[in-house]
């Protein structure tokens, strides 16, 4: 993946749609705004019809109680709506039609505050600042009529009452629409900073696996390839052996890298942890040559992201003795509590010199510096200590996540 940061912006209006689609509570709270609408117009229909209401207005209402009816019983027809927002402008125009049509002060003022919360919700602000108008105008027509007292209270109170009252409300909704999308976007920006950084842990990981198995393989051949040529001038025999190290060592690393190949197809992780420790300690006697005896088992599981980290890190360990302990025996002990989980691997080899000890562990020598990172992924931590009967005694540690 490309290191450059990634490009974090606010998505245009063209996208709010889908951006607030994302979020199913938005849908929902919709869904209930019409709802409460539909509850204004039951209550504003009898006096409607007690007056003897023009045909526009019984068509208003029709249209208006069988949109809100279908809307809030319908989730789809909502994201619909959500998608397209034109479908809801006709909406908002039928609603101040319907003010305009009835009398003055009937309930029917209602339903021009529940579709302005629901105008401000759906639409962008440029579409609603357009829109929002034909609700405040039909509000205001009794006064322009001359149908209100021409008072000054009268005159203040048709201006800044219903007016203000459905443009507070339309901002209202405006503002829950632009949280709505500012909270889908940031949590989509974690979502993707979540996916980068286990992308990074992965890379990390296939790292170590590398380093911890096929680079050493790779090494070992490239040290005996050089050595081939002096083997032949010297020793047909030992040119011989050579050659079979060779395919040995080129066999042990295409295992090794099928073995990373695997793990990527199916973790360790998901198998129980005694039955994975189980299997690699086996796997390495059998080609070492090596007996190795359990010393205690007091911790037979543990969560998969421990064992994700364990594996390897055995692994190494146990390559270690192999490779520098010229040990005869080794011990393993899995040990464990309510909050860690700690493997030991014990050998009977020359130990470490106690001049080289602190080197060792601080400039992460014997690999010693990927078991620590692995440990450290989890909570835990390496010590290694040099018995005074010899051998050396590696402990590693994490915590029960």
């Amino acid at each position: 993946m490309s290191g450059a940061a990634p490009d974090i912006r606010l998505p245009a209006e063209d996208d709010d749609a889908e951006m607030l689609l994302q979020d199913g509570q938005f849908s929902w709270l919709v869904r209930w705004c019409f709802v409460s609408r539909l509850i204004c117009l039951a209550i504003a229909s009898p006096v409607i019809f007690w007056f003897e209401p023009s045909p526009v207005a019984v068509i208003c209402l029709v249209l208006l109680i069988g949109s809100s009816l279908a809307l809030s019983r319908s989730v789809w027809l909502i994201r619909q709506i959500i998608r397209h927002p034109l479908w809801a402008s006709a909406d908002v125009l039928v609603s101040a039609l319907l003010i305009l049509a009835v009398p003055v002060g009937q309930p029917a003022v209602l339903t021009v505050i529940s579709t302005a919360l629901i105008a401000g919700m759906l639409f962008p602000s440029r579409v609603l600042a357009l829109l929002i108008v034909p609700l405040m105008f039909a509000t205001m027509v009794p006064m322009i009529m001359g149908q209100t007292g021409t008072a000054l209270r009268d005159v203040l109170l048709t201006v800044t009452g219903l007016p203000v009252i459905v443009l507070g409300v339309a901002l209202i909704g405006a503002v829950v629409r632009i949280t709505v999308r500012r909270l889908v976007q940031a949590q989509t920006e974690v979502a993707a900073a979540q996916s980068e950084k286990a992308a990074a842990d992965e890379r990390a990981r296939l790292a170590r696996d590398m380093h911890d198995s096929v680079g050493k393989s790779l090494h070992g051949i490239s040290l005996a390839a050089r050595s081939l040529p002096r083997a032949l001038e010297r020793s047909p025999e030992l040119a011989t052996q050579t050659a079979d190290e060779l395919a040995r060592a080129a066999e042990v690393a295409a295992r090794e890298a099928r073995e990373i190949l695997v793990d990527l197809r199916r973790g360790e992780q998901d198998r129980p942890m005694i039955e994975v420790v189980t299997e690699v300690v086996g796997t390495w006697s059998d080609r070492s040559g090596i007996p190795v005896a359990y010393g205690g088992v007091r911790a037979v599981d543990c969560p998969p992201a421990v064992v994700k980290q364990l594996v390897p890190s055995l692994q190494e360990m146990l390559h270690n003795v192999e490779k520098h302990a010229r040990a005869t025996a080794v011990e393993v002990e899995l040990l464990g509590d309510a909050e860690t989980v700690t493997v030991v691997v014990r050998d009977n080899g020359v130990g470490i010199p106690e001049g080289r000890m602190s080197r060792a562990v601080d400039g992460g020598h014997y690999g010693l510096k990927g078991i620590g990172e692995r440990a450290e992924l989890v909570g835990g931590g390496v010590s290694v200590e040099t018995p005074s009967g010899g051998g050396t005694e590696i402990r590693w540690t994490a915590t029960r996540q």
